[in-house]
């Protein structure tokens, strides 16, 4: 079944940390819904590659989204600075007369989360942390909208690193509260985490041969950077009812693309990580994932216990 793509002309969209992985792949499929999406990083002309040999750039994405349809506006931004980002929303309203629909808090600056997290620097369990809550609220006092907070898998137990797991537990509780709080201050806006998959990027592409660190081969069992795009498109359609409905709530990419019918780029269908079968994958047991269907998924309740919390 093919994708049936929103229409988001007209929609003014902002998505940070968009000049490679997720983000980019957010801001292509938004792009090719017709809206006009911003989007920031440091990095905006093209150059060989990063210190950790990925390439990437702002003028790259630019390029990608609007060839597929939409209309993009690069702005580099050091999210680290409070004044860059007060400036980027003081453009926004001058050019979009105060309009802004869709928030997507992707900027990351964790650096290398493969690495062993006692081998790490300082610096790097600071980096962890730079996720901008200060581009929400301030998105939020000027205009009422949607906004997406992209989080992991690792939000709910270990994954890659210390770091990296407290840093996306930290959106998800902020995911919570902040709908708690803004539904006090304006009933017009909704705050949801969302859980890509194991996602094609740039970074996992390098590092593709190094099953160790997910057990799971990038080629059968991944999804596309674009795929989250997709999925935050057809969200941003749906009711003002279903929307508030979400709101503080986390939801797993491939779930809401199984629940629309959302194929990803290569026309397949997403395996969920709630899925028996990509939990067999991942635990090596291979002849028998093959026999259970995608399909046959654990309960929500049932990842509770997955959580040292509980």
């Amino acid at each position: 079944m093919a994708n049936k793509i929103p229409d988001l002309r007209g929609y003014v969209c902002l998505v940070t940390g968009a000049s490679r992985g997720i983000g980019r792949g957010i801001a292509i499929g938004l792009g090719e819904c017709g809206a006009t999406v911003y989007i920031t990083a440091r990095t905006l002309k093209p150059k060989s590659e990063d210190n950790q040999g990925v390439s990437g750039s702002l003028e790259e994405t630019a390029e990608e989204v609007t060839a597929r349809g939409g209309v993009a506006i690069p702005v580099a931004v050091d999210h680290s600075d409070d004044s860059q980002v007060a400036n980027l929303f003081t453009r926004i309203r001058r050019e979009q007369k105060g309009r802004l629909d869709i928030l997507v808090n992707n900027v990351y600056a964790g650096g290398d989360a493969l690495a062993e997290h006692y081998k790490q620097q300082r610096s790097y369990w600071e980096l962890g942390s730079d996720e901008s809550p200060g581009v929400l609220w301030d998105s939020v006092n000027r205009r009422p909208g949607l906004i997406f907070n992209i989080s992991s898998f690792g939000g709910l137990q270990h994954l890659f690193t210390v770091v990296y797991g407290v840093g996306k537990c930290a959106i998800d509780r902020m995911t919570a509260d902040m709908a708690v709080e803004l539904k006090e201050r304006n009933k017009s806006v909704v705050v949801m985490s969302i859980w890509p998959g194991f996602v094609r990027t740039e970074q996992m592409k390098r590092l593709a041969g190094e099953t160790e660190v997910t057990g799971l081969d990038i080629n059968t069992h991944s999804e596309s950077p674009e795929l989250t795009g997709r999925v935050i498109a057809v969200i941003a359609k749906e009711s003002r009812k279903d929307l508030m409905a979400r709101s503080g709530r986390t939801f797993i990419v491939a779930d809401v693309a199984n629940n629309f019918g959302i194929r990803d780029i290569d026309g397949r269908t997403p395996v969920s990580f709630r899925s028996y079968k990509m939990i067999l994958h991942m635990e090596g047991r291979e002849r028998l994932a093959a026999l259970v269907p995608a399909s046959l998924k654990a309960p929500y309740p049932l990842l509770k216990p997955a959580s040292p919390r509980f």
